[in-house]
């Protein structure tokens, strides 16, 4: 059974959870009302944080708890610093997009790191595609502190994918491949998250659920052979819920 920890909230579209010793503060978006909410752990009443978010999508927080927006239709990334109340562009240039490696195009979701560090993951000319190289439409992205690794959700090729630091391409850590409703397969997922224990979750919304998966590789599938049977599974579907 789950726990409400806010609730009242219209057309949320991303959440993050900044969890210290002061317990788990949700940080959401609501896309629509062009602002992002602090919910304190215990809370009964979100608090707007920055002065507004015009129609903002994803949302992340640093250790010093600056917190980063992203404004899909502005294409740009800004950050909102608690300490003096500002909000500055850190990454894109407001109300100009281009496929180039200073410029933003429709920007989804954000991670940093807890040190201030950002990571993008694709091609670099910004060209959407279903190889190894390349994404279509990504949602999400989780960046490991630890090891760098990169996770990102890649929704039109229905998959999860995993870049290691360095790497030019992505391994596919969770789905078969293709939409589907199996246990092993996704249609447009479009959100993850990790528990402690490594367990990856991800939102499958066309098939309406949460799915879990436990990995148990961290080594790539084989591509080189057709045969599924033959390529070594980085997980497998361990619970579906919703």
């Amino acid at each position: 059974m789950g726990t409400t920890v806010a609730s009242g909230i219209k057309n949320p579209m991303k959440v993050y959870v900044d969890d210290d010793i002061s317990g788990p503060t949700v940080y959401v978006s609501l896309r629509f009302l062009n602002r992002v909410e602090k919910w304190n752990n215990g809370a009964t009443q979100g608090i707007q944080v920055s002065c507004e978010c015009q129609l903002c999508s994803g949302v992340s927080v640093d250790k010093e708890k600056n917190v980063y927006m992203s404004q899909s239709d502005r294409h740009r990334f800004v950050q909102w610093s608690p300490r003096t109340s500002t909000t500055t562009v850190v990454a894109g240039k407001t109300d100009t997009n281009r496929s180039t490696s200073d410029l933003l195009n429709h920007p989804q979701e954000i991670y940093v790191t807890r040190d201030g560090r950002t990571t993008v993951a694709g091609s670099s000319q910004g060209t959407e595609g279903h190889d190894p190289e390349t994404l279509d439409y990504p949602n999400d992205v989780i960046v490991d502190d630890e090891t760098n690794i990169v996770y990102v959700i890649d929704t039109s090729n229905h998959r999860v994918q995993r870049w290691k630091p360095f790497e030019s391409e992505g391994d596919t850590i969770a789905s078969d491949g293709g939409a589907g409703n199996a246990t092993n397969q996704l249609h447009k997922p479009v959100d993850l998250a990790f528990d402690m224990k490594g367990n990856l979750y991800v939102m499958d919304m066309e098939n309406n659920r949460v799915e879990m998966f436990e990995l148990i590789d961290n080594r790539a599938c084989s591509v080189k052979s057709t045969d599924l049977s033959e390529q070594r599974l980085l997980s497998r579907s361990y619970h579906s819920y919703l």
